[in-house]
């Protein structure tokens, strides 16, 4: 009953659920994808839900640029499929409260979604991000080093994002949601694809601004990747079915395609790994979990 209810108040919703479902089959993996935290840097800047082309179209911080494809098409997937041991030698700093509950699987994990969430924004902003990574960076100087912004991913902060206005995006359970998603406006024809994609562009732009920032203050080999792209009314294949956002378990080569920029320092970092984490596990406000992520889309 509660599925029923859920598809009569969304509508949109649940016809996207049904085309994410009936699309699936159709869908060609690509050959290779990458763990991104196995592989070589000692800083890994992670822009939550960023596509390839709309990086490589918008990035000016130097480097050696390629595309990679990812594990996974949605936060929660990219969890539960490359954070699976023990990172001894590893912090991570999260504006994401989808690594809520991973903090033994790091030397040491800190959840800015807790302490720095923007309620007018409905998001952490990239600028408090860099800031308190630079912080913890120092605190932390032999250690890899993770950084995770939620840009570009919705909320859309900028002046285009607020020519949409405030809706929620789509990847979970929409059964307690009020207002309707953007990724619903975008599949009902009541967002033009146009100023979705300024809007999700111009985020990017922002959070450059303070990635930027922080590569120039890192010690070290600095990569920025992603977890995930984001697909803005992709047609799959000859069916008569476009996609919006990211669906999980989802692994159309588009959405899993994102960047791979190489920042080399004037020296590597010295990693010293260590047997046990710093920070005990830490315990969550399941309310306030639940509040982050209906604001950031996920319920």
């Amino acid at each position: 009953m509660s599925k029923m209810r859920a598809a009569i108040n969304h509508p949109w919703t649940a016809i996207r659920t049904v085309k994410s479902n009936v699309a699936r089959p159709f869908i060609e993996p690509p050959s290779e994808q990458s763990n991104i935290l196995e592989m070589d840097w000692d800083n890994l800047i992670i822009l939550d839900a960023c596509r390839y082309d709309t990086f490589k179209k918008h990035n000016s911080i130097d480097g050696n640029l390629r595309k990679i494809y990812s594990t996974s098409s949605h936060t929660a997937e990219f969890v539960e499929k490359n954070i699976n041991k023990y990172f001894q030698d590893t912090v991570y700093i999260t504006a994401s409260p989808q690594l809520a509950g991973q903090g033994d699987k790091f030397h040491h994990l800190e959840h800015l979604w807790q302490d720095f969430w923007d309620d007018d924004l409905r998001t952490i902003p990239p600028w408090d991000v860099t800031d308190q990574a630079k912080k913890i960076a120092r605190f932390y100087p032999h250690k890899r080093l993770i950084v995770h912004y939620m840009q570009p991913h919705y909320p859309f902060i900028g002046g285009k994002g607020s020519e949409i206005g405030e809706h929620a995006t789509f990847t979970g359970n929409v059964e307690d949601r009020e207002a309707t998603s953007v990724w619903d406006l975008l599949a009902a024809g009541k967002i033009n694809t146009d100023l979705a994609q300024a809007a999700y562009e111009e985020n990017l732009d922002i959070a450059l601004e303070s990635v930027c920032d922080l590569v120039d203050s890192l010690v070290g080999k600095t990569v920025i990747s992603s977890d995930h792209g984001n697909l803005f009314r992709k047609k799959i294949g000859s069916l008569p079915v476009r996609i919006n956002g990211h669906p999980k378990s989802f692994p159309d080569p588009e959405l899993l395609s994102v960047p791979w920029l190489e920042v080399q320092g004037e020296t590597r970092k010295e990693i010293i790994e260590d047997t046990s984490p710093t920070s005990d596990p830490q315990s969550y406000d399941d309310n306030i979990v639940q509040d982050r992520l209906a604001d950031l889309g996920y319920l």
